[in-house]
């Protein structure tokens, strides 16, 4: 995950609008939340996220274009709001949305240990904050310039 690059989202739209985008070729589409995700919209936001993200039965994908996506939600330091998303995150038979957790590098490793444990019970990853390479979009991008954001992301994904 060090080498990739993700995709800022700041809502389901431009999700949606970034995974129609993305060629299954480049791999996962790498996806984060909106910077402080987890304290101002909650510790469900990634679980609404991937549900949002899931396939529906009958929908479209046109070829070439399926794809799983890793949604990452920055916790900074806040190692509460970290192990909160972990209790929300509730498996699934699917593998359509993986979660990746990041942690500022501040976090003692006793916290980082105890959010990891419950992490891989999870088959979550957790990562550090300062990994996570962004390609910022402002909240109001259009359905229209986050497609056009994808797929020069993808035309630069290093796997």
């Amino acid at each position: 995950m060090a080498g990739l690059r993700w995709l800022r989202v700041h809502g389901l739209a431009q999700a949606r609008a970034a995974r129609a985008a993305w060629p299954a070729h480049a791999g996962p589409l790498p996806l984060v939340g909106p910077q402080g995700a987890a304290e101002t919209l909650g510790p469900g936001w990634p679980r609404a996220m991937r549900d949002g993200l899931i396939p529906q039965p009958g929908e479209d994908t046109p070829p070439g274009r399926a794809c799983s996506v890793l949604l990452a939600v920055d916790c900074g330091a806040a190692v509460g709001f970290a192990l909160a998303v972990l209790d929300d995150w509730a498996e699934t038979d699917t593998e359509a949305v993986s979660l990746v957790v990041a942690l500022a590098d501040s976090v003692p490793e006793v916290a980082r240990a105890a959010v990891s444990d419950r992490a891989e019970a999870r088959r979550v990853a957790v990562v550090d904050a300062g990994v996570l390479r962004i390609l910022d979009v402002e909240p109001e991008a259009s359905p229209v310039m986050m497609v056009e954001q994808a797929r020069a992301l993808a035309s630069t994904q290093k796997r």
